[in-house]
């Protein structure tokens, strides 16, 4: 998978203020794969059960697109995010033409096919990501306790300024 890389951006009383948070690109292993499963409002290409070998007891689902004639729409990434389904898109258009998987004039050799599908990073993208979004959701709530802290210190150091 992709990394994913987007600042998490909150206004509060102190002012606007950003920071970055990274979703690092990592290989999963597949433990099973399933080929157009219906879901509620979708049927995704693919639909794996995956884990991450770093963390081999947190066994998840991840849907899979792949955008041969078109990506995915916003009311189908809509629908994915509502169902909290993790999902990514590999986009293979630019390898297609004359209904083949090919380059130029070249059809592209299955190895090749495979090294794009699983290595290269550049053809996929994040429809929907619950990790990163939690992440997100955290880096926020981490800056409401430190702006809350903060608060906390300035009407002390006020009070103080007033009893004096």
């Amino acid at each position: 998978l992709h990394s994913w890389v987007s600042d998490a951006d909150w206004d509060f009383d102190s002012g606007p203020s950003s920071r970055e948070v990274v979703y690092w690109a990592r290989y999963l292993d597949l433990l099973s794969v399933q080929l157009e499963q219906r879901m509620p409002g979708i049927v995704p290409d693919v639909v794996c059960t995956a884990r991450d070998p770093a963390q081999p007891e947190q066994v998840f689902e991840l849907l899979v697109e792949v955008a041969v004639h078109h990506r995915v729409d916003q009311d189908k990434a809509r629908k994915i995010e509502l169902q909290q389904r993790a999902c990514i898109e590999i986009d293979l258009k630019a390898w297609k033409r004359d209904g083949k998987v090919q380059k130029g004039a070249q059809v592209v050799p299955v190895a090749r096919l495979r090294e794009i599908v699983i290595d290269e990073t550049t053809c996929k993208r994040w429809i929907f990501n619950p990790w990163f979004n939690s992440q997100v959701a955290a880096a926020i709530q981490e800056q409401k306790a430190i702006a809350a802290e903060k608060r906390m210190h300035e009407i002390g150091r006020a009070s103080c300024r007033e009893r004096v």
